[in-house]
């Protein structure tokens, strides 16, 4: 009698393990399944997103990089030279005035590195410096007595040798390069 109880409870268990594990394995399948759909779902909004964003954000580069070129521009030496009226002016006011102008446009520009690389951002800043440098090591080098216009002279003779390449240009042109591999 024990052996038939036994052999009853083994036919009615055996069965209901079989059908439990059956329906552990597909439920799991199912919801790994969803899992999977979901996570592919939530990737494809994030691209959506991401390419919303930067179809967003690209006319604002853009701009950035048009800003970083006026400036580079605004500051190039024949530029600063017409612009800024050196009669009445001794050198080292002269000299002192350039430099402001330039570090002034400088500041006002300053948050355009939100928008380009590092790379570029470093570029600006290092012809900036490099012009700030030219200028001021020809200015060291007149006599004490010289004028605004002696130095606006040696400026231009300067950076008209053949051999000299003005920052601004240079900086431009890797802007430029930069700036057609964006679009």
């Amino acid at each position: 009698m024990d052996y038939n109880i036994f052999l009853d409870l083994v036919k009615i268990c055996v069965p209901s393990l079989l059908v439990l594990v059956t329906t552990y394995l597909l439920i799991s399948s199912f919801l790994e399944t969803q899992l999977k759909l979901k996570a592919q779902e939530l990737e494809l909004k994030r691209d959506e997103l991401s390419i919303k964003q930067g179809d967003q954000s690209l006319p604002i580069r853009y701009q950035a990089y048009e800003r970083l070129i006026l400036f580079l521009e605004r500051n190039h030496p024949y530029k600063l030279l017409s612009t800024i009226d050196s009669t009445d002016l001794t050198a080292p006011e002269f000299q002192l005035i350039l430099i402001k102008s330039i570090r002034t446009e400088m500041e006002h520009n300053l948050t355009q590195q939100l928008y380009v690389s590092d790379q570029a951002w470093a570029v600006v800043r290092s012809s900036v410096e490099e012009l700030i440098n030219e200028i001021s090591s020809l200015a060291i080098n007149l006599p004490s007595n010289a004028t605004g216009k002696d130095l606006g002279k040696k400026i231009l003779n300067h950076f008209m040798s053949k051999n000299i390449n003005i920052p601004n240009d240079s900086a431009v042109q890797f802007l430029k390069v930069e700036i057609r591999t964006l679009f």
